[in-house]
């Protein structure tokens, strides 16, 4: 039988739909680019520097990117713009890994390709995207398993109107869209007359290439088989595709325990030093000094082409050091150029020095003075500081210290003032390397060793999966091997601050982070490979996170008519107490589904099944951590959510109240919401039913983790204080207000299950970092919203009470200059368009927010964190509070002292008794709490004297015989 006839005998016996037509297939067969059939021309339209080999079945042509390989063929009649599906086998051959290795792709538009709708299926490192070009940029990625092993591989690309989908060996791989909530896609789809994508640059493409494109880029490999299809194919015919010359290769996943061995531990962590939280004097070496006290001293700097400024900049001295300030404009700031040599050193140290003489709030980053992310180390470093305003003034000049992570080449160090008339400062700065090449671990336990108890801990917490971006080490996450490298920095950073734990998302916006969903790149099985670090520490611990906002639903079934007919109150969309559902928003806007939906909790379970599954064989895991937050769908998400029939048939079952309302009313989920807010009682039952729910059907998930392994733990992180705006947001008891209407209730969450951890989170930075775009009423509520008693009221009744902070980091593309905007570029710098830092009180007052939680109550662990490493700049004052926190059972203890602002408290632990003093204020306090005379500090060993000294924020713990 020919090749031709063989080739199209396989292809009917895959069934495909009626509707499917083939239009191009080749096979490379007879070692020729001509296709095998073409509704279109079948003679390629550019043939060059290709190389023939053997395919998946017989033959198949090699790309290489030394060849300048180049294949196209002709579009008309071979593609059908609308709607198609690719389908293709190759194989990958790369050396090292490159930015664009095509797979298919419509030639490259000089002035962009956005609103073209070019299609392309391409790699980008280790990361497989597919795109349709439009206005949106809208694109999937993914990190397929073991796609880039050198063997064969089923690819396909499907498109039209309602969304895109790719697949690798029959696997759908790839979602995109973390904001694009079905309503919004909706919204979006009737903008655009019936379509998801608005095209305002359609552009009649006269060619389409394989394995390459015109602008140089080539696939570095080998392919076979291609085939272009008039219709998207359905996912169990692109099954049989990939099926069609054998079984497809199993997904291989990293060993990740043979890739981590070693003998040698972390290179990064060295011995304990005498004082917690610092690098040793000795193991600092000045590599450069610069000095901005003057106009002098700036014109030297000009001179030497190592300083670039926008806006004014003037002088003033605080505590008799000179100093220089940028304007009080937003944006105004400063770029000092470094220029380390390159010795191999893994990382350096800035020394910043400021005058904390009045409000100030300065963004300050580290980047790679000519590099990109791709390069590594643009966000190695952002933090910044905020003086003044809520926090008392010293009027001295202070040092922020912070880690810089090496990248090659030089390095500029960013200032900007971050918030109108509030301008950012700066004396001197330090360059310092750090000839050890290693961090310090906090100093160990020392009267705590052996006692058989769980300790409180502190944790790292990142909001985002954003961490490979953060150590400088190419590739970050998205390989093992890089991952490796990045885990170890991780460990060293956290000993040094005397964190144990690190709370990280396993499922994002969009759900589970996996092969078929990567919103940031991630290696296959990452979380894995964390356990596996973690494990060989002994004492760290990891917690994957759910953040997560969206799900799927099947098509066509939110439509604008939808949302306004009533169709949906049956279906696991949200209906508001506007009748409809979420129109389109986003954080900050109630949810889109309905907690109490059958299949909304299948999704949810089944992903925490998934990471328990995952975890539980490795002893680092401690369970799940839940982001609650406004607009996930893990709980209620605000009373405006959740008057779907079967919410309120559920309710009148349980409590006996039937709300009269017109069934048939298409917007009657207003009409419930309206009868329960002219009912009070009523609505007291709906918020106490709704807490019922929550516990049910979240304990119920406990439980299991708990029955899977005993020591697991569920987290609800409620970050209900940032929900402000809301009509009660300067009532005394606010907070305890919305986490009820969430559906948090603590004693009926400790009720349903032993094992649930209660945390309120806080975002100390709202004051100052969101206050701009509030109204007047809102802003009293954001700046006393820590400092309140009530905030913490969640955690009073709770048996496993924490806090968390969410860093309100200051996020902005100023220095991407558009619409005219200067930028810092110039032949030295190309500065980085995206900031994210975390901005933190000056000095010791970064610990305020640590320790405000105590003064109202016991707490057994905190987090702290954002987007990026948020504690650069507090570690010494972090890790000698975590030293003394650290020491203490996870045990709720007693109050016995309260003097002012300093508070003790005990409990009695496996026959001793444990307890702690602590100043929750910035000024220092002498106290007699009363400890018996034969306490030791738990920490030391040393005898506590009857009378202590506490400095700003500090704690210290105790044990009795």
């Amino acid at each position: 039988m020919s090749t031709v006839l063989t080739s199209l005998v396989l292809l009917a016996a895959l069934v495909l739909p009626a509707q499917a037509d083939l239009l191009f297939h080749t096979t490379f067969d007879d070692d020729s680019a001509v296709a095998t059939m073409a509704k279109g021309s079948a003679e390629p339209v550019n043939a060059k520097h290709l190389e023939w080999t053997e395919g998946v079945r017989g033959r198949a042509v090699r790309f290489t990117h030394a060849a300048g390989s180049l294949l196209s063929y002709a579009n008309q009649g071979n593609v059908s713009m609308e709607r198609g599906t690719i389908s293709l086998w190759a194989k990958c051959e790369w050396e090292k890994p490159y930015a664009f290795r095509i797979l298919f792709s419509h030639q490259r538009i000089p002035s962009g390709r956005l609103g073209t709708h070019a299609l392309m299926l391409w790699w980008h490192n280790q990361t497989l995207r597919s795109d349709v070009s439009d206005d949106k940029d809208s694109w999937q990625s993914s990190v397929p398993a073991g796609a880039l092993d050198g063997r064969w591989h089923h690819y396909a690309f499907s498109w039209d109107p309602n969304g895109m989908a790719a697949y690798v060996d029959g696997r759908r791989v790839g979602r995109g869209g973390d904001s694009d909530s079905p309503m919004k896609s909706a919204l979006r789809a009737a903008d655009n007359g019936g379509t998801l994508y608005r095209f305002s640059k359609p552009t009649e493409f006269d060619r389409f290439y394989i394995g390459s494109r015109d602008d140089g880029s080539q696939w570095d490999g080998v392919i076979d088989e291609v085939r272009i299809f008039d219709t998207p194919l359905a996912p169990s015919q692109i099954a049989k595709l990939a099926a069609e010359f054998g079984p497809p290769p199993a997904p291989s996943k990293p060993d990740y325990a043979a890739l981590y061995a070693h003998g040698g531990g972390n290179p990064y962590v060295g011995a304990p030093a005498a004082t917690p939280g610092v690098i040793p004097d000795d193991d600092l070496e000045l590599v450069d000094e610069v000095r901005l006290g003057s106009p002098e001293d700036i014109e030297r700097l000009r001179a030497a082409e190592r300083i670039r400024t926008i806006g004014e900049i003037s002088f003033g001295e605080a505590g008799g050091v000179p100093y220089l300030e940028l304007g009080e404009k937003r944006g105004n700031r400063m770029a000092l150029r470094f220029m380390p040599p390159e010795d191999g050193a893994r990382f350096y140290v800035f020394d910043i020095d400021y005058p904390d003489d009045k409000a100030r709030t300065m963004d300050c980053i580290v980047q790679t003075a000519k590099g990109g992310v791709s390069s590594g180390g643009d966000y190695a470093m952002q933090c910044g500081i905020a003086a003044g305003n809520e926090y008392a003034n010293t009027g001295r000049v202070l040092t922020h210290r912070v880690i810089w992570w090496r990248s090659p080449g030089e390095a500029a160090l960013v200032f900007t003032t971050a918030r109108e008339k509030l301008p950012g400062a700066v004396a001197a700065v330090r360059l310092w390397r750090v000839k050890s090449g290693t961090l310090p671990p906090f100093e160990p336990l020392t009267a705590a060793k052996g006692d058989d108890f769980e300790h409180r801990s502190i944790g790292l917490y990142y909001e985002d999966p954003a961490l490979g971006y953060d150590f400088a080490v190419t590739d970050g996450l998205a390989t093992p091997a890089a991952m490796g490298e990045t885990i170890d920095r991780t460990i060293a950073t956290l000993r040094f601050t005397g964190e144990n734990m690190l709370f990280y998302p396993g499922a994002w916006y969009a759900g589970l982070i996996d092969e078929a969903y990567t919103p940031r790149p991630h290696a296959t099985d990452f979380l894995t490979g964390w356990y596996t670090k973690f494990d060989a520490e002994g004492d760290f611990f990891f917690v994957p996170t759910l953040n997560i906002n969206n799900m799927p639903v099947p098509p066509g079934l939110v439509t604008v008519d939808s949302m306004t007919n009533g169709t949906l109150h049956s279906s696991p969309i949200a209906i508001h107490d506007t009748g409809m559902p979420n129109w389109g928003k986003w954080h900050g806007s109630p949810p889109n589904f309905n907690i109490a939906h059958p299949e909304v909790r299948r999704w949810l379970a089944d992903i925490v099944d998934r990471l328990v599954e995952q975890g539980a064989p490795h002893p680092s895991f401690k369970g799940v951590c839940l982001h609650v937050t406004r607009h996930g769908l893990l709980t209620w998400g605000g009373i405006e959510s959740g008057y779907n029939d079967y919410a309120i048939d559920a309710f009148a079952k349980a409590k006996g109240i039937r709300i009269p309302v017109d069934r048939s009313d298409p917007l009657r989920g207003k009409a419930y919401a309206d009868w329960l807010k002219e009912h009070p009682e009523a609505m007291e039952a709906w918020l106490d039913w709704r807490c019922d729910v929550l516990a049910d059907f979240w304990g119920a998930v406990a439980r299991r983790m708990q029955e899977r392994r005993p020591d697991l733990k569920l987290w609800f992180n409620c970050g209900t204080t940032s929900f402000i705006k809301h009509e009660h947001s300067n009532d005394p008891d606010f907070v305890p207000r919305v986490n009820r209407e969430l559906g948090i209730d603590a004693a009926k969450l400790d009720a349903a299950a032993p094992n649930l951890v209660l945390a309120q989170c806080i975002v100390p930075a709202d004051w100052r970092w969101r206050g701009s775009g509030l109204e007047p009423k809102y802003r009293e509520a954001q700046r006393t919203i820590v400092d309140r008693e009530q905030t913490y009221a969640l955690l009073r009744d709770a048996e496993r009470p924490w806090v968390a902070q969410h860093d309100r980091y200051w996020e902005s593309a100023i220095g991407r200059g558009k619409q005219g905007a200067e930028t810092l570029s110039c032949a030295w710098l190309n500065e980085l368009g995206w900031r994210v830092s975390t901005i933190n009180p000056a000095g010791a007052n970064s610990m305020r927010p640590f320790v405000m939680p105590l003064r109202y109550g016991d707490v057994l662990g905190m987090t702290k964190g954002g987007f990026l490493i948020g504690t650069y700049g507090t570690e010494p004052y972090l890790a000698r509070f975590a030293r003394a926190y650290h020491a203490l059972p996870a045990v709720k203890m007693d109050e016995f002292f309260r003097e002012g602002v300093v508070v003790g408290r005990m409990a009695v632990v496996n026959g001793r008794t444990w307890g702690y003093v602590v100043n929750t204020d910035v000024a220092p306090a002498e106290v007699e709490p009363g400890i018996p005379p034969d306490a030791a500090d738990a920490v030391t060993g040393e005898p506590l004297p009857a009378r202590l000294s506490l400095g700003p924020y500090e704690m210290v713990s105790f044990v009795l015989p």
